[in-house]
């Protein structure tokens, strides 16, 4: 984690950089903990090494009604749509067995062969996935991004002599609690303990799983 006094981003602020997908599936459809988000952003998670950076989308739709004579209206919000597309640069056919709800890994003939077997809608397996995507900026505190949902736009492979064969998933998120949350966006400034730490010279203290906790952590 970062120190306190790392800086979050304001209306100065200017990010670049990329960042990192990770995915666990979620069979609790309970959004965890802050602190378990970030814990989650581990190389066991990482559905593979990022190309083109990440896209967050978020859109809506509303609704007008006007009276009679236009000198009355109200408009009011009916639907909203939350997305998170990245491009995978590396990946294996387990990480597209978790893009793909038909797809299933095996082995066969006595494991000379993995294999990603892809279709059939009673194949579907109607995981939940939690995604988060971790932006860094060594200027200012990490950034995170965190949806629960499934790869919503199918996959293209490309295969080229002279371009890499990306993945370019495409999240559509679910909401994960009763007021209807589709995404967290937060950016993780340290503990107060290593901010001190880091200016004394001691080691920070194990908090102890003190850090309040939103949820459950993913399953």
């Amino acid at each position: 984690m970062s120190e306190l006094n790392r800086p979050v981003r304001d209306k100065t602020s200017v990010p670049i950089g990329s960042g990192r997908f990770y995915l666990v599936k979620c069979p609790s459809r309970t959004m965890p903990s802050f602190a378990e988000l970030v814990a989650l952003c581990e190389s066991e998670n990482l559905i593979g090494e990022t190309t083109g950076g990440a896209t967050f989308n978020y859109s809506c739709e509303r609704h007008e009604e006007k009276d009679d004579h236009g000198t009355l209206s109200r408009n009011v919000l009916i639907d909203e749509a939350v997305s998170l597309k990245g491009g995978l640069f590396s990946w294996g056919l387990d990480a597209m067995a978790d893009l793909i709800s038909t797809g299933r890994v095996e082995e066969a003939d006595n494991g000379r062969f993995k294999v990603l077997r892809i279709g059939g809608l009673d194949n579907d397996n109607e995981e939940t996935y939690v995604i988060v995507f971790e932006h860094t900026d060594p200027k200012y505190a990490p950034l995170y991004i965190a949806i629960m949902g499934t790869n919503g736009a199918g996959l293209t492979v490309p295969f080229a002599r002279n371009n890499t064969s990306k993945l370019e998933p495409e999240f559509q998120a679910e909401p994960h609690d009763k007021g209807g949350t589709l995404a967290l966006i937060f950016e993780d400034r340290g503990t107060q303990t290593e901010a001190t730490a880091s200016t004394t010279g001691d080691q920070p203290a194990d908090n102890g799983g003190a850090e309040p906790d939103s949820g459950t952590e993913a399953e």
